[in-house]
């Protein structure tokens, strides 16, 4: 009895220490030597990076990227900034802020690169864990790194990306526009999909593993977590990480080290300071500190490999590895002793097939019934507490709770089918079941999932003692328990491994392995007399643990409800809706949404981008709100041989964080540039956007105040259609609208668009292929981009002069309010503030009339874009007495709405004036796309006269404007003219003028384009 007692309390404690070995229990306070890494002083930089979202964009973001380098800066490294637009494969647009600094080596052989990135999942995640944490472990290990003086062989690169959680695109930009990438032989990635549990470690490698799990053996971390089997679905699983586009991009090889429990925090406001487990914080030091003193001394030109090892960790051991060569040996060692040891046991009549058909019985019963209970069990569970849906994460926060319910379960399973095959002399015949089962399982993986082979090691203990049972009828439970510990050792982790990184629909697994565990603890528990009464009281221990998960079911502060809100407004229909992705509706959605919503069906037929593809479940009507609209301009709308190039220019007139463009899967796109960025293209595409789900084209995340240029071609005569989502994060705290804020037992759902104000709106192609908004909307308008007229001197002096005159001829009045206006004027003068000048000079227009004063306000409203507003001041009457100013201010009005031939007249009377080549050249534009083509010729042979070699035309087809002398851009409007007097025989006369064109600026893209467009291999149309 007392064996028995030591030998459960062996595979108890064996158990134990499988799970206590992964974790460190003990934490590095304030008084930790300071060469060696400190969470609690890792804590201290946490709190500031983790005070609220800091997405990228936000003033949040750029707060805590001084603050990084500032402590970079303190610990004397000179930091560098990296800065542009990128898109990921995902389609995400944005522009990343990388933050980079480097140390230099005294014998570099590739440079190690500490990896993490700072900004948070948009829009409510605090980014404590993700990746606060990888942050201040990398911060901390340099500072004690650097506090022991010792000086690195290798160079190490600090990189603190950006715009990893849009899509990765800072380590894109990194990798692919950085000189530094080339230098990089190794990555070490600290990150996060939870906010604690064990930190794991993930290979990434284009090649074999073998030297780098050589490398991370030698450097000996304390704590070590990884095995291959991990790596191996973590590939076939959606979660890239930076370091995944070093791999891809640079092949260069790195380590991942990230924790993922608790992952029900994850990109919501609960990864915060309080909830990161401070041993998880711990266990990350005690990765970076051994793995930094040993890469920064190692020959990191000699990481890569084409050889593959397994590798795995266990109690007192920490990372066993060996070379993917054994696998087959090992298994077919295992399968010959394990049928050796068989007919050695029918010969020596050790063994009795009735008893081994038992077992088999009892061991199939027990997998069957365990993973019907996992599959159907969940799916009840599910259904009785539907709430857990909400929870898009698949793991809730009970969820530890649910995961002993089924292994209890399983255990109460299996020892009730065995309590009917007990007999003292028969486990070893019952030992062959799981052994059997356990040697396929193993064969399996040797042909399909090589990472998980190791499983082969706890086989080989098993067989030792199936051996020891046919030799010993009463064979010693001690030791038995004690062959089983391997098996506990390296296995059990993976009973809560499974549904913490896959979610709770993977109880199945927990349950399954819990059984074919048991089967390896046969040699123990097969000696257990009253196997019912162990199930007995299995099933009271779940029952318990289900209690247990039942009482921590409801929504509490500390377990709050994820919920979602979006305002909708259609400018296409004028109609706004609510929206929210909640299937369960709770007080503050039902607000809103109502008690009977309506299905968002239509709202759907457009998915905005999310990492599991939700989308809208209910709408309910809302009220229309003055949401300021975008203002959309269509510019160099021109046709070349059989495509069509046009640019949209997209000014958001609010602070917006996200832009997502849609497209019915009928329209084709040759090719798509954004803000300067090809849209990505699948390796063999024509087209790009080929095969975009649910209409999706790109999202663009965007910091406040920019705007989205887009370079499009498409098929001539394809009639265009595409559809802007306008998304801001500010629902709750928007002036339109008065929102309650949520419950203390509620947050914001993450992984979604939530708390946002949507515009929709519809740009397509009319019966001509012009490019048109909806009807019910004004503010698209058709020109070419030009540069300010420069009539008499520059633009900004103009105006100074003429807005300071205006002043001097009407400010003489006693009157009290006309005094009050023009100390004003004067104030928000000083101040800047253009809206406040508006104001008191039309405050001041109404007091004391003047033409000059009226001038002067159209032409702030033109410099401010407000082209109707400017119009509206002065009129679209051509008079004798129109000032210079109202000159320019009807012109260019008239032309920026679209009016080029009203514009017509205002810019002859300039030109007629002045003879500046500038308005000759807007004059020949215009004439061209009226199809006057001997005006046009006029103008550009006026222009290219009189043209002085400094002055020069800007154009904006691409991410940023250019400029090209003038004279050259006369020539491009030549080539044009030439081409469009006679397709069929202008074609050489218009080449040889762009020619002329590029020998004055070779980098002219318009003009590239064009001759391109006209080259003998194409069709020669252009149209513009």
């Amino acid at each position: 009895m007392l064996k028995k007692a030591i030998a459960i309390l062996i595979i108890i404690l064996a158990v134990y220490a499988s799970f206590d070995a992964l974790l460190p229990n003990k934490i590095s306070d304030l008084e930790t030597p300071l060469h060696q890494f400190s969470t609690d002083r890792a804590l201290i930089q946490l709190a500031e990076i983790s005070k609220k979202p800091h997405y990228t964009g936000s003033e949040a973001h750029t707060k805590v990227r001084h603050y990084i380098v500032s402590e970079l800066e303190k610990l004397g490294l000179e930091t560098q900034l990296q800065e542009g637009y990128t898109i990921s494969k995902w389609g995400n647009l944005a522009k990343p802020i990388n933050i980079l600094a480097r140390i230099k080596g005294t014998a570099n052989t590739k440079a190690l690169m500490l990896l993490t990135h700072y900004d948070s999942n948009p829009h409510s995640s605090i980014g404590a864990s993700d990746a606060g944490s990888g942050v201040v472990t990398i911060l901390e290990g340099l500072r004690a790194f650097l506090a022991e003086g010792k000086s690195p062989k290798n160079d190490i690169i600090i990189g603190i990306t950006d715009a990893e959680e849009l899509g990765l695109n800072g380590a894109d930009l990194f990798v692919n526009q950085h000189e530094w990438a080339k230098d990089i032989g190794l990555v070490l990635n600290f990150e996060a999909r939870g906010s604690g549990g064990p930190s794991y470690m993930l290979i990434e490698t284009n090649g074999g593993n073998a030297n780098l799990m050589k490398g991370f053996v030698a450097a000996n971390p304390k704590f070590p977590v990884a095995n291959s089997l991990a790596y191996s679905i973590y590939k076939m699983l959606p979660n890239d990480t930076d370091l995944t586009v070093f791999r891809r991009d640079g092949d260069i090889e790195g380590f991942n080290f990230a924790f993922i429990d608790d992952h029900f925090d994850y990109h919501t406001e609960m990864d915060n300071y309080e909830r990161l487990d401070r041993n998880t914080l711990e266990h990350q030091g005690s990765y970076i500190m051994p793995l930094l003193q040993h890469f920064s001394q190692a020959n990191l030109a000699d990481v890569k490999s084409n050889e593959d090892y397994i590798y795995f960790n266990v109690p007192f051991f920490k990372t066993v590895i060996y070379p993917f060569s054994w696998i087959l040996p090992m298994l077919i060692l295992a399968a010959v002793i394990f049928i050796s040891l068989i007919i050695y046991g029918f010969r020596h009549k050790k063994l009795q097939s009735k008893a081994i058909g038992k077992g088999f019985l009892a061991f199939i019963l027990s997998l069957v019934f365990s993973g019907v209970l996992g599959v159907f069990g969940w799916r009840l569970i599910t259904i009785l507490y539907p709430e857990y849906g909400e929870l898009l994460h698949g793991f809730t926060y009970n969820g530890h709770s649910y995961i002993w319910f089924f292994v209890l379960l399983s255990l109460a399973i299996s020892f009730l089918f065995y309590n009917n095959v007990y007999k003292t002399t028969n486990t070893a015949s019952v030992m062959i079941a799981p052994l059997t089962f356990w040697l396929l399982i193993c064969a399996a993986v040797a042909l399909k999932l090589e990472g998980a082979s190791f499983f082969i090691i706890p086989v080989y203990f098993s067989l030792i003692a199936f051996y020891i049972l046919l030799r010993k009828k009463q064979p010693n439970l001690i030791g038995m328990a004690l062959l089983c510990t391997p098996s506990l050792f390296i296995l059990s982790p993976f009973i809560k491994m499974f549904p913490v990184g896959l979610g709770l629909k993977m109880l199945v697994v927990s349950a399954i392995f819990t059984v074919l565990i048991f089967g390896l603890c046969l040699p123990v528990f097969g000696f257990l007399k009253h196997k019912k009464r162990w199930s007995y009281l299995f099933f009271f221990f779940g029952i318990i643990a289900f209690f247990i998960a039942h009482l921590n079911s409801a929504f509490t502060p500390d377990t709050p409800k994820p919920n979602s809100l979006v305002y909708t407004l259609n400018a296409d229909d004028n109609t706004a809706l609510w929206a929210t992705y909640d299937t369960v509706l709770d007080n503050y959605t039902k607000n809103f949404i109502g008690e009977t919503p309506k299905e968002a069906s239509d709202l759907n037929k457009n998915t905005f981008g999310s990492k599991y593809a939700s989308g809208f479940t209910y709408t309910s009507h809302a009220p229309v709100k003055a949401i300021p609209m975008p203002k959309i301009e269509v510019s160099n709308d021109t046709i070349i041989g059989e495509t069509r190039y046009f640019n949209i220019c997209i000014m958001p007139q609010r602070n917006v964080q996200r832009m997502e463009l849609f497209s019915d899967s009928t329209n084709h796109y040759k090719s798509f540039k954004i803000n300067g960025i090809d849209a990505y293209r699948y390796e063999g595409d024509s087209l790009v956007f080929k095969n975009r789900k649910h209409n999706r084209l790109f999202s663009f995340f965007a910091s406040k105040d920019e705007t989205l240029d887009m370079l499009i071609s498409v098929p001539k005569n394809q009639t265009t259609q595409l559809q802007l989502f306008e998304a801001s994060f500010d629902l709750l705290d928007n002036d339109l609208f008065s929102i309650p804020k949520r419950s203390e037992s509620m947050i914001p759902k993450p992984f979604i668009l939530n708390d946002a104000v949507v515009i929709k709106k519809t740009l397509q192609s009319n019966k001509n292929n012009s490019l048109i908004n909806n009807p019910l909307r004004q503010n698209i308008k058709y020109f070419h981009n030009f540069d300010a007229i420069k009539i008499i001197t520059m633009k900004k002096i103009l105006y100074l002069a003429l807005f300071s005159f205006s002043f001097g001829v009407t400010a003489q009045s006693n009157d009290d309010l006309t005094n009050h206006y023009e100390a004003y004027y004067k104030q928000m003068k000083t101040q800047g503030d253009v809206q406040g000048i508006i104001n008191a000079i039309t405050h001041l227009n109404v007091l004391k009339p003047s033409e000059a004063r009226k001038d002067t306000l159209a032409y702030i409203y033109l410099n401010e874009g407000k082209f109707n507003q400017a119009l509206n001041t002065i009129g679209i009457e051509q008079k004798s007495t129109d000032s210079d100013m109202a000159l320019e201010v009807k012109a260019v009005s008239l032309k920026s709405l679209g009016n080029i031939k009203a514009s017509l007249p205002f810019f002859e009377t300039i030109y007629t004036k002045y003879q500046n080549p500038q308005v000759a050249y807007e004059l020949a534009e215009i004439n061209l796309n009226l199809n006057n083509l001997t005006d046009a010729k006029k103008y550009i042979d006026l222009g290219v006269v009189n043209v002085k070699d400094n002055q020069s035309k800007s154009f904006y087809e691409t991410q940023q404007p250019y400029k090209v002398p003038l004279k050259s851009a006369f020539y491009y409007l030549d080539a044009l003219v030439k081409f469009n007097e006679n397709k069929d025989t202008n074609k050489p006369a218009a080449l040889l003028l762009l020619d002329k064109a590029l020998a004055i600026e070779p980098r002219f893209n318009m003009a590239l384009i064009a001759k391109n467009a006209l080259s003998p291999q194409n069709t020669t149309e252009i149209k513009n």
